[in-house]
């Protein structure tokens, strides 16, 4: 009679988990209420308890404590990475998931503008809602380039960067300023054996001078020529634009006497 009850309960138990599968499969798989596309945003520290808030503030979900047992079930909470990830119609739970397992976060993209100022280019990075901005962004950077001064002014390269949410703006700064020095280093092994230019942040200098000079590619080698000859004879350079920046001029300011001198 014992071994009967047993097997009945060792039926019932099999029955149970299997249809626990099932519904579970199901849950997880039949496609959320999204119209176009939806972001889901997973901060750092976040568990699974605050991962079913956020997605049912967005209506994704409708019974949290469900979603949790499944996602429990799922082995879920031991791969919650902060990120942002994007989901889209007829996506499931499922895709979700799979995402967050995988760490498929989704990408934007900022673009550092050329010949703007760094103080300017670190207000748009805080206006950046994905971001982390602390004291300590601009000094994490790790600098290739030596300077004379303590001034980061153009160590960036202008260009546009892939980054994912949360991410420190220490990192972006970083990635630009290692695209900065892969490139000047490319040109300073290819430069010419009589130049006047005793670094490559010398280079970078003029270099900056003579783009701001004039944006007529035809026009850079004279510029250049006029600024080497001046460097030969020991001459000021006496060029517009740096005054512009010593100032913090707009360069749609006409120059008068006074800011000259």
């Amino acid at each position: 009679m014992a071994g009967k009850i047993t097997k009945s309960l060792l039926l019932l138990l099999i029955t149970f988990v299997i249809s626990l599968s099932i519904i579970g499969y199901v849950y997880v798989n039949k496609e959320l209420p999204i119209d176009n596309e939806l972001v889901v945003s997973i901060k750092p520290g976040m568990n699974i308890n605050d991962l079913s808030t956020v997605l049912s503030e967005l209506n994704v979900i409708q019974n949290k404590s469900i979603f949790k047992l499944v996602s429990a079930y799922a082995g879920l909470h031991s791969y919650i990475y902060a990120g942002d990830y994007r989901l889209v119609e007829g996506d499931s739970l499922e895709v979700l998931f799979t995402k967050i397992r995988s760490g498929e976060e989704t990408l934007y993209n900022y673009r550092i503008k050329e010949g703007v100022r760094l103080n300017d280019a670190l207000g748009e990075m805080r206006l950046l809602d994905n971001v982390i901005f602390n004291n300590t962004s601009l000094s994490s950077v790790k600098l290739h380039i030596q300077t004379a001064s303590d001034n980061l002014e153009g160590l960036f390269f202008p260009d546009t960067f892939s980054y994912s949410a949360n991410i420190n703006v220490g990192v972006l700064l970083q990635l630009s300023h290692d695209k900065l020095f892969e490139v000047l280093m490319s040109q300073w092994s290819n430069r010419s054996s009589n130049i006047q230019i005793a670094s490559p942040y010398e280079a970078l200098i003029i270099a900056s001078i003579i783009e701001r000079e004039s944006g007529a590619k035809d026009e850079l080698g004279i510029i250049s020529g006029v600024i080497h000859r001046r460097l030969q004879l020991g001459m000021p350079l006496q060029m517009d634009p740096t005054v512009y920046y010593g100032l913090g001029k707009s360069y749609s300011e006409t120059l008068s006497r006074a800011d000259l001198t």
